[in-house]
């Protein structure tokens, strides 16, 4: 697996203060409008936005344990490509560093109860038992090559640290593509006890790029109850 230090590479979103009296955590969510559920997708405890770090170029040998063998086209880390929301830089010439992506904690109620009032494209699906991180803002031309191989490379290289716990990894990565973008969806296991004191870290390889996020469950509730 290919591994490097995550210090210097970890690029946290900047803060964004939510506003104390934000109307929508007093109300019940029947009461919640449409300027509500935008408000919590843009600015809740459940959403965050980062700045992927970009990684070094591997070298053959890093390549080949990857997946990606020789010359043609890899299903490791160099099978999600990245050119348009990356600066259109091809194999081999400088890449600029991307924009910001969004994070959402898709299984959380807020989140899915704002995206059915938002009025936006349908929620992706989560099943029981199960919660959910999706990552927004990959242009539509990021996949390319075997779905299903890219899909179990994410989720090799992706996982949710606690502090003083098991890491936690996802079950399945999710690849939605349609003509707004790439949408990407790890889904876990709601196995691990997580309580309202744990910091949750996401972090992610996607491509040659580097994401980690932290996200604070004692921040995550709503009316008095842990929502993930």
């Amino acid at each position: 697996m290919y591994r490097i230090s995550l210090s210097g590479l970890i690029l946290f979103s900047a803060v964004t203060l939510l506003a104390v009296d934000a109307p929508w955590k007093n109300k019940p969510i029947s009461q919640w409008n449409e300027a509500d559920a935008k408000q919590v997708l843009i600015n809740s405890p459940w959403v965050k936005r980062v700045t992927p770090a970009l990684m070094p170029q591997q070298n053959e040998a890093l390549r080949r344990q990857s997946g990606q063998m020789g010359g043609g086209t890899g299903v490791g880390l160099e099978a999600f490509k990245l050119p348009t929301f990356f600066g259109g830089g091809s194999e081999g010439k400088e890449q600029v560093r991307p924009g910001a992506l969004t994070l959402r904690w898709e299984s959380a109620l807020p989140v899915r109860s704002a995206e059915l009032k938002a009025g936006g494209p349908a929620a992706p699906a989560v099943g029981e038992g199960s919660f959910a991180i999706a990552v927004y803002g990959l242009p539509s031309a990021s996949v390319d090559g075997n779905v299903k191989l890219i899909s179990q490379n994410l989720r090799r290289l992706a996982g949710i640290k606690f502090t003083g716990k098991k890491e936690l990894k996802p079950s399945h990565v999710d690849i939605i593509q349609d003509s707004d973008g790439v949408v990407l969806i790890y889904v876990f296991p709601r196995s691990a006890e997580i309580s309202t004191e744990d910091i949750l870290e996401f972090n992610a390889q996607i491509g040659r790029y580097y994401v980690a996020q932290p996200f604070a469950t004692r921040e995550m509730q709503f009316q008095g109850k842990l929502e993930l």
